[in-house]
């Protein structure tokens, strides 16, 4: 299993950032970078009109997810572990935007693409925000629109004309939707999670021109939600397939696989599997295969070991909606404790002159932990900590 998920994520690495058919001229992993940097190598950054905090100067307008997981394709060995929030700020939604990298796509043959994960209605103000374009006066562009009545719904239009690009599809709150628009010889496509969501659009297509916008573009048109992996392409004319957008395998995607683990005889045997951020998945851990009832979090903790558990395996299966994934199965190893050792090392904190407090957790089965230095001064354990 290990080696399968390795080999996919190699062969993702590889196919994501470039591939035969399309050539990158612009590639942002939207994180903590300040201007938003361009890792396609062609120096190609994105200004930004927000503030990541407001230590930075104004109202916070965006805010980095450092969730150890990254956006929608975290762990797949080429992005960065963070997204970023736009819309959000101190005391209310706020006005954010990227923009002005100094490149605008030719009349045909290019496409743009981002993951997005609106929040809300998707706007921070006004009926519709802009999700990302290429260019302002020109080309297309993809924005969420939040009508008087009615759901939020992403849409791809012709800017200049204002046609619309294939279906309006819905928005999804809870799980990151992969968005595309390519132009094929003049034929225009909006995808969804790489299928085109309606019809194409063969007549009314405009060059691409002015600043390509991440964001807003002006007042009143602020996107809300989480935002990640942004990238514009070319390619040759009828050279492009889907398989050349930044799409990921269907399922939960894992990041950090459970691992063995070995520990002391009575002591506690923590195992966790880490996912992309995607607030629809379920887990269920398993022991030597069989269900084990109530561990459906991410993380399972056997909480006494004993040598008999000594050998046992332990996964989980990740689910959103119909599919599935599978983590690493890890192995328990238990070990005997070897008491001289134990008051050697506990011998040895006591003995610090400096000393104030010693808190050994080792049979503690109430919320309070004693205080061996002088029995009093306990702690005691909140939040649910056990």
């Amino acid at each position: 299993m290990r080696k399968t998920l390795a080999s996919m994520a190699l062969l993702l690495a590889g196919a994501l950032a470039s591939s035969a058919a399309v050539t990158v001229q612009g590639l942002w992993h939207l994180d903590s970078t300040q201007p938003i940097a361009d890792s396609s190598g062609n120096g190609r950054a994105f200004g930004s009109a927000f503030s990541t905090a407001p230590s930075t100067g104004g109202a916070m307008g965006a805010l980095v997810v450092d969730n150890g997981a990254g956006g929608p394709l975290g762990g797949t060995g080429y992005t960065s572990v963070q997204c970023v929030q736009l819309g959000v700020g101190v005391g209310g939604k706020r006005q954010s935007a990227m923009w002005g990298i100094g490149y605008n796509p030719p009349a045909v043959n290019y496409g743009i693409e981002i993951w997005a994960m609106p929040q809300d209605n998707g706007i921070a103000g006004g009926s519709g925000g802009w999700i990302f374009s290429s260019g302002e006066g020109g080309g297309v562009a993809l924005r969420v629109n939040a009508p008087a009545s009615g759901p939020s719904y992403i849409d791809a239009f012709i800017l200049g004309s204002n046609v619309p690009i294939g279906s309006q599809s819905p928005i999804n709150t809870n799980r990151w939707t992969h968005l595309a628009i390519v132009n094929d010889n003049g034929v225009l496509t909006f995808y969804t999670n790489g299928v085109a969501c309606g019809a194409s659009v063969t007549t009314g297509a405009t060059t691409p021109a002015g600043n390509c916008y991440i964001g807003t573009p002006s007042d009143n048109q602020a996107f809300y939600g989480y935002l990640d992996e942004a990238r514009m392409f070319t390619f040759a004319p009828g050279a492009f397939t889907t398989a050349d957008l930044l799409l990921r395998p269907p399922g939960p995607n894992i990041v950090g696989q459970s691992q063995s683990s070995s520990v002391w005889d009575g002591g506690a045997a923590p195992f966790s599997v880490t996912a992309s951020f995607d607030n629809t998945i379920t887990y269920q851990w398993r022991r030597g295969g069989a269900t084990i009832p109530g561990a459906t979090a991410s993380q399972y903790v056997l909480g006494t070991v004993a040598p008999a558990d000594s050998g046992a395996t332990f996964d989980c299966i990740l689910k959103s909606g119909s599919l599935s994934t599978t983590s690493s199965v890890a192995t328990l190893t238990v070990e005997a404790v070897n008491p001289s050792n134990v008051n050697a090392y506990r011998s040895a904190i006591n003995g610090e002159p400096s000393l104030v407090a010693y808190f050994p957790a080792d049979g503690n089965t109430t919320p309070t932990l004693v205080n061996t230095k002088d029995a009093t001064h306990n702690g005691t354990m909140e939040l649910g900590a056990y």
